[in-house]
Order: structure tokens, then C-alpha cells, then sequence
């Protein structure tokens, strides 16, 4: 294991995994006084529950954390394939502008500070409908800077709404990447107003390039909004250079997954 790996480990177990595994609910292999069928299928629907609803005797961050043990390793593990890529075919990209949609707990901001090194400044947003995993992401990448793992000028901001963020003051080129991660698997999510807002931001919050990663699995039902998505976007100006599926190994399992990027060059 490498030592951003180490970081990331050590930051996850100290701010996902000891809370709930040193939690006294948590005995006989259950997780905070339920099983992990009971997790996946009532408390966390499979990551489409309302994070901010208690269940039980299970609060928002409870549920948020759970969500972080059970779903986040393998959302990391197609992340930093689909980065580790991305980032070797455009190595000129620098100090990025991150919009991070359908945040969860920091995933594509844990991902992506393993793929950049400490001497790129990465200006992050994240964006989640729900406060608990928000707070989440705060811890998360509060405890990546307490260890030292990202560089001291990156800054990490959580959203309800893309519509939230305010423009950076100033003329500028940095590169805006934008994150679309299992979003639109999400049944709440309209694809007209949510082009519109990452349009937005890519014509108007700085003049470099823009980049879209999209990653969802391969069920029917989570991609039919694609689609339209995808035809939305090339109206407003971007190319989509790859889309495509494949299969990523994950804890001796396969994960069927959908990926396509987004580009749109920068204006001057």
C-alpha cells in the first residue's frame, strides 16, 4: 500500500469505521444494532434513502456513515480507475475547480486527492441534497488535511445546491471538473434544470476548460435519464470523447459499470 493510500485508510477508519464498529450498538457482527441486509434494504435503500430521516433509533449520520462503510469503497474504487485515466491522457490539467455532484461523504474528493499530488490546489465543491452527508464530507476532508495529504491551500465546500455556489472573484482559467456519480440513478433528479446549472458554471466560473465525468451502474433503470443528459449537454457545447461500459473488480467481485466523459474547450 502506498502512503496516500495509508492516508486515505487511516482517515476513513477513524472518521467511518471506528464509529461504528466501537459504537455499543454494534455487537454480535451487526452494524449499530442491525443486520447488513437490514442496513442495505431499510435504513440505506441501497443509497437512495432520505439521509436526513432517522430510522429507528438511527440518525441522519448514522445513517450517512453506514452508507460510507458499506457503499463508498466501491464508488472509490471506479473513481480512481476512471481518474487515474483521466489524468494520464490530460496531465496538463492543474488547480482545478471541482464541482462534486451527488457529493455523499467526500467519495469523488477522496478519489481525486489520491490521483493529484500535494503541489496541484484543488478548489472543491461538494453537493449533496442532505445535510448528514455533508457533515460527513466535512469530517472527511477536514481529517485529509489534519494528515497532511492535500495541499495546505485547497479549500472544501459543501452545497446543497449547485445553484449556491458563488463565482470565484476575478478573471480565470483553471480547469472545471464536474462529477456525476451514480446521480442519476436517483428517481429526484430532473436532467433539464441540472444541465442548465453545470452550464452555468462551466460558461461563467472560469475560462478554462470543463471536463464531466459520469459513472452510474449498468442497471436499465439507473441510466434512462442518460440520454437526455447526454443529448442536453453536446446541445450546450460539449463533446463526449468516451461513453462506455465495463467491468472493475472490486473485493473479488465485478462491478458492471457505465462511464462517459464530458469536454467543452476553453474560451478566450
Amino acid at each position: 500500500m502506498n502512503v496516500i493510500a495509508d492516508w486515505r485508510e487511516n482517515a476513513l477508519q477513524k472518521v467511518v469505521r471506528d464509529p461504528i464498529h466501537l459504537d455499543p450498538r454494534s455487537t454480535d457482527g451487526n452494524l449499530l444494532g442491525y443486520t447488513i441486509s437490514d442496513v442495505f434494504r431499510e435504513a440505506i435503500r441501497f443509497g437512495q434513502a432520505d439521509f436526513d430521516k432517522p430510522y429507528r433509533n438511527l440518525s441522519g449520520i448514522d445513517k450517512a456513515r453506514l452508507y460510507a462503510l458499506l457503499n463508498q469503497p466501491g464508488h472509490l474504487t471506479e473513481l480512481d480507475e476512471a481518474f487515474g485515466q483521466l489524468f494520464s491522457a490530460h496531465s496538463t490539467i492543474c488547480d482545478p475547480y471541482v464541482y462534486d455532484i451527488g457529493c455523499g461523504p467526500f467519495t469523488a474528493g477522496l478519489s481525486l486527492a489520491t490521483a493529484l499530488d500535494q503541489r496541484h490546489v484543488i478548489t472543491y465543491h461538494g453537493i449533496d441534497l442532505y445535510e448528514s452527508m455533508r457533515e460527513l464530507g466535512r469530517e472527511i476532508a477536514q481529517c485529509a488535511q489534519d494528515m497532511n495529504a492535500l495541499s495546505r491551500y485547497s479549500t472544501f465546500n459543501f452545497y446543497e445546491s449547485l445553484d449556491d455556489i458563488e463565482p470565484p472573484i476575478g478573471a480565470r482559467i483553471n480547469p472545471k471538473i464536474f462529477v456525476a456519480s451514480y446521480l442519476l440513478a436517483s428517481s429526484t433528479i430532473e436532467v433539464e434544470p441540472l444541465v442548465k446549472s453545470i452550464v452555468n458554471i462551466a460558461d461563467t466560473f472560469s475560462r478554462g476548460p470543463s471536463l464531466l465525468l459520469y459513472t452510474n451502474t449498468t442497471h436499465p433503470l439507473a441510466g434512462q435519464k442518460f440520454p437526455a443528459f447526454k443529448e442536453q449537454l453536446e446541445e450546450a457545447g460539449f463533446r463526449c470523447p468516451a461513453d462506455d461500459q465495463t467491468h472493475i473488480a472490486h473485493r473479488n467481485k465485478t462491478r458492471s459499470v457505465h462511464y462517459a466523459l464530458f469536454y467543452k474547450p476553453a474560451s478566450f
